[in-house]
């Protein structure tokens, strides 16, 4: 009832009560038992009720709204909002930042790639964190994905590769000569024992052929030009009649005397034994000492006999092996026109 309004009667009056505790009788909503809700920042959650007539001050209403707001000073907080990464507990479940943080990777060597073993929970980088987990090395800032690659027996690049693309090749080099093996080869950042930077040992289990190695007559390939023996064989001359002298037309090169070949060239004629250089000329007709000669200094003076008296004529001369016909061995005729007179 109405404390400035009433009636006195012995019985109850229709329209009167007999308690005067209403504060507007002019609404009905507003009496003892009304229920104020506090939501001074109007977001439809109440923080906290009071029950009571008179309205208990600014923020509170009696159209209610749904239970759940723990900061009433911020419209953006209560239980209905979507938690954000902002350190409040903006649905007021009693937690900051469930489920919305940031993973973040810790940077010890600060090279900006963090180490996927050491991580945290924030919404911003902490100090000494990133937001990548990429680092295969945090102990190292000149070890991270992308780094430039270097010799050194590491993986600097994060790829799962060590040195990859700056090794060397190195070629084994068996015979000590310098020269190495194009078949066998290693990548290293540095020179392995018995491994040489060339590969152009034609035989890496002989010390003596290598390139530029002096080239000596042994069917051998010594400096490895592809060539054997070029320059230091011997040529040789075929001696088919077996005088001991070679036919200059039929030579080979060899670094040993074929069976059938002889050092010299000095036979014009490889056919017959008793023709050579320095052969003892014979008078046949033939050449026999290779001076480009026939029968030299060896042939018969013979002398002509015309008139057929068997004398000759001292001034009528012929050189020959055999004696030739209208010719006779004696120059006794003085006249050699007339049969009838000789010695």
């Amino acid at each position: 009832g109405n404390p400035t309004n009433t009636i006195l009667a012995c019985t109850l009056p229709a329209g009167y009560v007999t308690n005067n505790t209403d504060c507007n009788d002019s609404n009905p909503a507003i009496n003892p038992n009304t229920i104020w809700y506090l939501d001074a920042d109007a977001d439809g959650y109440y923080i906290s009720t009071l029950t009571q007539c008179t309205s208990p001050g600014v923020g509170y209403n009696t159209t209610g709204g749904i239970s759940g707001d723990c900061n009433d000073n911020n419209p953006a907080i209560n239980a209905g909002v979507n938690e954000t990464c902002n350190l409040i507990d903006d649905n007021c479940n009693g937690q900051i930042d469930e489920g919305v943080q940031n993973t973040y990777y810790q940077d010890a060597d600060g090279d900006t790639f963090g180490n996927s073993a050491v991580t945290t929970l924030a919404c911003t980088p902490p100090a000494g964190y990133v937001s990548n987990s990429t680092d295969c090395n945090d102990a190292v800032a000149t070890i991270y994905p992308g780094a430039p690659e270097t010799c050194n027996g590491i993986d600097d690049d994060c790829d799962g590769q060590i040195d990859e693309g700056v090794q060397t090749t190195y070629y084994v080099d068996a015979d000590g000569d310098g020269f190495g093996d194009a078949a066998q080869f290693t990548q290293a950042c540095t020179q392995p024992a018995g491994y040489v930077l060339n590969n152009t040992d034609c035989n890496d289990l002989n010390p003596a052929v290598y390139p530029g190695a002096a080239e000596v007559c042994n069917l051998i390939d010594d400096d490895c030009d592809g060539q054997i023996d070029e320059g230091v064989q011997t040529t040789f001359y075929q001696d088919l009649d077996g005088d001991t002298y070679g036919n200059p037309n039929a030579a080979t090169q060899a670094c040993t005397q074929p069976a059938g070949y002889v050092a010299n060239n000095f036979d014009c004629n490889d056919s017959n034994p008793t023709i050579y250089t320095g052969a003892p000329e014979t008078c046949n007709l033939l050449d026999d000492d290779c001076d480009n000669q026939i029968d030299e200094g060896v042939q018969n003076t013979y002398y002509a006999d015309v008139d057929g008296d068997t004398f000759g004529n001292p001034t009528n001369t012929i050189l020959a092996c055999t004696l030739p016909a209208g010719y006779v061995t004696n120059n006794t005729d003085c006249n050699d026109s007339n049969p009838a007179i000789n010695p």
